[in-house]
């Protein structure tokens, strides 16, 4: 009850809009619900993220269900539905989770590059990052942690769905699950496996990682100078590309042949990117950027803050009593909202520390 009234409390802090499908809208768009479930499925089968096991074979069984929200694509507004793992039933425990994000400085530094060098800035957002990391075998590979197995349980309402695909057209909800060959959707390491995976692609392409910060990757054109003796010494290196990493989102600036270069290759490796431009302006990780005509790139987060509310305080309590875990929580979780707002707003700083 304490886990579920935080949970419930949190929420009236930060309100976002995730248009979620409501029950009568789940009745109604029935047929559109279908064609984004299977089109869904068709991911994870094109993917290969899961196989077919014996129930009495299988371990670590977890269930998994369907969330439904309306997305606007293309000025059309379509079903997007994903199917989620229900994490919190894992049974395994003391996972690495550890999934590096671009630091503040990081977010503004890639800005001051691109007005200081007159390049553009553009967003880059995976749209299956989560299908696409690494697999349990590589990770373990990888990092020398034990081979971890999960299974999951199908929905039962749309077992038949997932028949449709030739390899799971014997699939028998009754007497087998799915077992996952790479952490998906509702699973707390599937963040770390993408990192992971976008780490290898990047460094492939020749990314050398900031040493202060792991999640910014520098690409460096020579200049070589040339003294009159014939003696060729590698002097300094001008960037020429560089990229943030947030999870499944990219920011890049850089020259304009090595941004479409770089955006290429990505694609070669996980499928179309959905691109955006500060030109036309482009929403990342709760910050706004735009650049005018003179060439300035603007950083706000005006939207972002609209969605931070007041902690709703009840009307009569005892001054000496204890705020309950529910208020805390909901302190935290404002306090970070604030915190992330300095990043364009140095001026309430003084208000977050006190």
């Amino acid at each position: 009850a304490g886990t579920s009234g935080s949970w419930g409390l949190r929420q009236n802090i930060i309100a976002k809009e995730f248009d979620i499908l409501t029950k009568e809208e789940e009745s109604q768009f029935s047929s559109l619900i279908q064609d984004a479930q299977l089109a869904e499925l068709k991911s994870w089968v094109d993917l290969d993220t899961m196989e077919i096991v014996s129930s009495n074979q299988a371990r670590n069984v977890i269930d998994s269900r369907w969330v439904l929200k309306w997305k606007n694509k293309d000025g059309k507004r379509i079903v997007k539905a994903r199917l989620v793992i229900k994490g919190f039933k894992d049974n395994q425990s003391n996972l690495e989770t550890y999934s590096g994000t671009a630091s503040r400085w990081s977010q503004r530094l890639i800005c001051s590059i691109a007005a200081i060098y007159g390049w553009n800035l553009i967003s880059a957002d995976v749209g299956t990052a989560f299908l696409q990391g690494l697999t349990f075998k590589s990770m373990s590979e990888l990092t020398g942690e034990p081979l971890r197995e999960v299974c999951i349980k199908m929905p039962l309402p749309t077992v038949h769905l997932l028949r449709q695909f030739p390899k799971f057209r014997s699939f028998d909800a009754q007497t087998m699950v799915l077992k996952l060959i790479k952490p998906v959707y509702g699973l707390k390491d599937a963040p770390r496996a993408w990192r992971l995976m976008l780490d290898v692609i990047l460094t492939e392409l020749g990314g050398t990682k900031m040493v202060v910060d792991r999640q910014i990757y520098l690409w460096h054109a020579e200049l070589v100078t040339r003294w009159q003796t014939g003696y060729k010494e590698e002097g300094e290196t001008s960037p020429v590309l560089v990229a943030s990493t947030h999870v499944d989102d990219l920011k890049i600036t850089g020259q304009p042949d090595w941004v479409t270069w770089l955006i290429h290759e990505i694609e070669t490796r996980v499928g179309k990117l959905t691109v955006k431009t500060a030109t036309e302006g482009f929403d990342h990780c709760g910050i706004f950027h735009k650049r005018l005509e003179d060439g300035t790139i603007t950083m706000d987060q005006n939207v972002y803050v609209t969605q931070l509310k007041g902690i709703p305080m009840p009307k009569v309590f005892e001054p000496e009593a204890e705020a309950s875990k529910e208020m805390h929580s909901a302190f935290q979780t404002l306090l970070g909202g604030l915190g992330w707002v300095t990043l364009t707003r140095y001026d309430i700083s003084i208000f977050v520390c006190c």
